[in-house]
């Protein structure tokens, strides 16, 4: 004769479940902890990545933005095709002030003229620092006369601007070049303006002093100060 039907042990589904639900409960913390860890290292990397971006549009010496940010603004204005302006600045002397009072002045004056210049502009507008003493600067929405508003505003900005207390202050010679008068394309624009930048020097003198007046070249001021 069988005796009454026994019953699961419960001490032995204990000693099985227990184990088994911390089991969970720690496979759970852990990818928990994974999870935060990743998004962690994924904001860490696109903040790398933002930083990296930023600093692959900026000079490093001024802070302006550099060559590859002024040619992107460029090709967004052509692609919109709609009216702007591309101004080239040129440090007048810029070689005899590094001559005369060294790099480290130089590289100041550089700054100076880029902390300044940067306030007369729209924010609208890119201002780049594209070579060693020249600046470029793109102006959607500006045709001639308003390229000529900011290109009196730069001249204006730097009048304060000296390698020395007793040095002359600096000066700027300045080009544009208008779409689509000038030029659709980037090339076109930036043959134009950069004619015209060198008709300016070539026709003045080596010696003289700077001149306050405008200096036209066919439609487009040539402006020198």
């Amino acid at each position: 004769m069988r005796g009454p039907a026994r019953g699961p042990d419960h001490r032995a589904v204990t000693h099985v479940v227990i184990p088994l639900v911390a089991s969970l409960l720690a496979g759970l913390a852990v990818w928990r902890l994974s999870v935060r860890a990743m998004r962690r290292m994924q904001r860490r990397m696109d903040a790398d990545r933002a930083q990296f971006e930023a600093l692959a549009h900026e000079d490093p010496l001024t802070g302006l933005p550099n060559r590859r940010a002024f040619d992107l603004a460029l090709d967004d204005c052509v692609a919109a095709a709609r009216p702007f302006s591309v101004l080239l600045v040129d440090v007048d002397r810029f070689k005899t002030i590094n001559d005369t009072y060294g790099h480290t002045v130089g590289d100041e004056v550089l700054c100076a003229i880029a902390a300044r210049t940067r306030g007369s502009v729209r924010s609208t507008d890119t201002l780049a620092r594209i070579g060693g003493d020249e600046l470029a600067l793109v102006a959607p929405g500006s045709g001639v006369e308003g390229a000529a508003r900011l290109a009196s505003a730069l001249h204006g900005a730097v009048v304060s601007v000296r390698p020395t207390d007793a040095a002359p202050p600096v000066t700027l010679t300045i080009s544009c070049a208008s779409y689509p008068e000038d030029g659709v394309d980037r090339h076109a624009l930036l043959r134009a303006a950069d004619t015209r930048l060198h008709a300016i020097k070539n026709i003045r003198a080596p010696a003289a002093p700077p001149s306050p007046s405008p200096v036209g070249l066919g439609a487009f001021p040539l402006l020198r100060a």
